[in-house]
């Protein structure tokens, strides 16, 4: 799943709480995912990335999400939603600086929401 809710900029820097929720209601755990080089700047969300692109997979470790003592359910899921968040970005960030992969500089969906 795409935390972000589609294929954006690839940095994390929003996220919906589906993944939280699942995670929080079905008591699994979340490995947060970085996949870089699959769009570059200037690219569509839609475009296939030619032969031999390099690709960087990387998994993170896993979060296990449990609903606080005392706190109320609403206030549990943007607890978990920020960490799922806050995980994900350090790791694409973390995986881009390791690999020199860089993310693209623009947003795929401006047009869109515009």
């Amino acid at each position: 799943m795409f935390p972000e809710g589609n294929r954006g900029r690839g940095d994390a820097a929003d996220a919906r709480a589906g993944v939280a929720w699942l995670a929080l209601n079905g008591h699994a755990p979340v490995v947060p995912v970085a996949v870089l080089g699959t769009r570059r700047t200037g690219e569509s969300v839609g475009h296939v990335p030619g032969f031999r692109r390099r690709f960087v997979v990387e998994f993170g470790t896993p979060l296990v999400l449990e609903r606080p003592a005392g706190v109320s359910g609403r206030d549990a899921l943007v607890l978990a939603n920020d960490t799922v968040r806050t995980a994900l970005a350090a790791l694409v960030s973390d995986a881009s600086a390791r690999t020199g992969i860089e993310l693209p500089t623009d947003d795929p969906n401006r047009a869109a929401r515009g």
